[in-house]
């Protein structure tokens, strides 16, 4: 239930409100790899994995279809990252081609979510255990 995964200060009102906290923490997440923010990161996780959550409980992950080709690399592979289980084939290039290229952390990430999902290993933020 979405409304378990909310802390009081976070509640999203709708699709369109979800897919900005998507974009922006996603975005800012991949800044604070390079300032060394680490727990203004970790923060960021959170809200774009709540953003998640929310789209799956509102049958709108598709939506982030669109996020698979935007210029910005984290946001193509956190969007293919969540489109997985909807869109395996075209999700499964997006991280390929992210893993191929020279994107340091990102490259990283793309290449060990499709390791941790060809072993059934990944737990998305809408399934039961799934840790904060």
């Amino acid at each position: 239930n979405y409304s378990y995964l909310c802390k009081k200060n976070m509640k999203i009102k709708s699709v369109e409100e979800a897919l900005r906290i998507f974009e922006e923490n996603v975005r800012k997440q991949a800044e604070t790899l390079e300032t060394g923010e680490y727990r203004k990161g970790n923060r960021c996780f959170t809200k774009y994995m709540r953003s998640i959550a929310y789209l799956y409980e509102h049958q709108a992950l598709q939506r982030l279809t669109p996020l698979l080709s935007s210029e910005n690399v984290g946001i193509r592979c956190v969007a293919a990252y969540a489109l997985l289980p909807i869109t395996e084939k075209v999700s499964r290039q997006v991280l390929k081609e992210i893993e191929m290229g020279n994107y340091g952390f990102i490259s990283i990430n793309a290449k060990y979510t499709l390791i941790q999902w060809d072993e059934g290993k990944i737990i998305f933020p809408y399934q039961e255990g799934f840790h904060w």
